[in-house]
């Protein structure tokens, strides 16, 4: 019987280039919903899925986790409509906040990641 080459579920994933960065499409992840407070912040609830194992059995479905995020937070998650890119959002951000445009890139991709991890965000790429 031949073996199955599974020696590609070890390697990390490829990086992709800048330009293909931010060309790539951010969306809210199915099931997260998001709220205005009165003072600028959002907060946000994400779904969390029952536990494994024999203790997940008596878990409700319903479980969710809140995070919220500031102003500036508010201000990104408000411009992820599943149709501008990152480089859309960055020149939103950067000129809502009056900042570099270097600088916006890197702080909106290390906020972009840091939704991404928690599960609020996933990113299509082109």
């Amino acid at each position: 019987m031949p073996r199955q080459d599974n020696s590609h579920r070890n390697q990390p994933a490829t990086p992709i280039s800048r330009r293909d960065a931010l060309r790539s499409i951010p969306a809210i992840t199915p099931g997260v919903t998001f709220h205005d407070d009165d003072d600028g912040r959002i907060l946000v609830q994400i779904p969390v899925a029952p536990g494994r194992g024999f203790l997940g059995f008596f878990q409700t479905q319903a479980r969710t986790r809140k995070v919220r995020l500031d102003s500036m937070g508010a201000f990104v998650i408000k411009q992820i409509d599943g149709r501008r890119c990152v480089a859309d959002i960055v020149d939103a951000f950067a000129s809502q906040y009056r900042s570099n445009r270097r600088e916006a890139e890197l702080c909106i991709a290390d906020f972009l990641k840091s939704l991404t991890q928690r599960n609020i965000i996933v990113i299509g790429v082109r």
